[in-house]
């Protein structure tokens, strides 16, 4: 081969065969690159914690492609129907229902699975965009007909208790959540509609949602049902296991996520005067912030800490955030059966 190099007697038929070989070598090659590219995601490139990270999207709860639903199709027949695989425990005595939106399946499965160490069945049943009250809707939602068949389904179990939470933030706010530091969820928020005409007829929008909030709740607790009520969760702004794996990768990431706490406050300030004044022997309280907010970094909120990552999008509780309170939920249900 040397010798007809530099001689300039190299075979052509000679070349095309090593060139062809080395063409079918590559697209073999790449081919295979894909399908691995595929299955793993290039995740054996990575350190486990980014990986570890880029799976926490995936950490929902496990209930919710069958028990989150739509408010258009909640009918008495489909949750009887779907009941069985949205309890945990025994199907013959369901004591407790966790009920609202998108938040509330968010955090199901930790607070279910605490429940079962008191000997509590429980069931989820929640419904997308709606909070759980019956005189409203949206703009967007057409949640009380949904609302009041999910009534009905939870009186005839027998259910005595409810956990309940969701983004009241919505009912004040028009936009989604900025966080000041680059974080912004764009989009118009969907505007509440009250069906009782004491609050619609109400002069601001402030004093409207605060007292739907107050009286909605006081609706449950005045039908007879124990309530543990859920604060809402500090929303993120930005999309916490992409913002991580980005700092990662960039060897950014100091061991902690999060915003300052002043941002949280200002922003569900119209929710606490609400809900605080809400008072009750069959009422219980709980805010998640008190979890997430001043426990890792003073004056923040955290999204993730160190490897731990609280948040499997922008606002949603990934397992791991929900679980840091779970056990106390299960505690106040607890409580409030003896």
């Amino acid at each position: 081969m040397e010798r007809r190099f530099r001689g300039g007697e190299f075979s052509k038929h000679t070349d095309k065969l090593f060139l062809s070989g080395c063409l079918t070598f590559s697209v073999v090659l790449g081919c295979v690159g894909l399908v691995i590219a595929q299955y793993n995601g290039f995740q054996w490139r990575y350190d486990p914690t980014i990986v570890a990270a880029d799976n926490t999207e995936n950490q929902r709860n496990p209930l919710r492609d069958d028990c989150h639903l739509a408010a258009s199709v909640v009918t008495l027949e489909l949750l009887d129907e779907i009941k069985s695989k949205c309890i945990l425990g025994s199907e013959d005595q369901v004591d407790t229902a966790i009920i609202g939106d998108s938040h509330a399946s968010a955090i199901a499965f930790p607070v279910m699975t605490e429940l079962q160490r008191f000997d509590v069945s429980s069931i989820s049943i929640t419904i997308s965009g709606c909070l759980p009250f019956r005189e409203y809707s949206t703009t967007q939602y057409n949640c009380a007909p949904a609302n009041q068949i999910l009534f009905d389904f939870l009186k005839s179990l027998n259910v005595k208790t409810i956990i309940m939470t969701g983004r009241y933030t919505n009912i004040f706010h028009r936009s989604g959540f900025d966080n000041g530091e680059g974080g912004v969820e764009y989009g118009e928020v969907p505007r509440p509609v009250y069906l009782n005409d004491e609050i619609s007829n109400l002069e601001d929008e402030d004093s409207r949602g605060r007292e739907f909030l107050t009286s909605g709740v006081n609706q449950w607790l005045s039908d007879g049902f124990n309530v543990v009520l859920v604060y809402p969760v500090p929303e993120a702004g930005w999309h916490v296991p992409k913002k991580v794996i980005k700092l990662k990768l960039d060897d950014q990431y100091d061991g902690f996520l999060g915003i300052k706490k002043q941002l949280y406050t200002e922003r569900v300030k119209n929710v606490y005067a609400s809900l605080d004044l809400l008072e009750g022997v069959k009422l219980r309280k709980l805010r998640p912030a008190d979890y997430l907010c001043d426990r890792f970094v003073v004056e923040h909120c955290a999204h993730s800490f160190e490897d731990s990552i609280f948040y499997y999008d922008d606002d949603h509780l990934s397992i791991e955030g929900a679980s840091l309170f779970s056990f106390d939920v299960a505690k106040l249900v607890d409580e409030l059966r003896h």
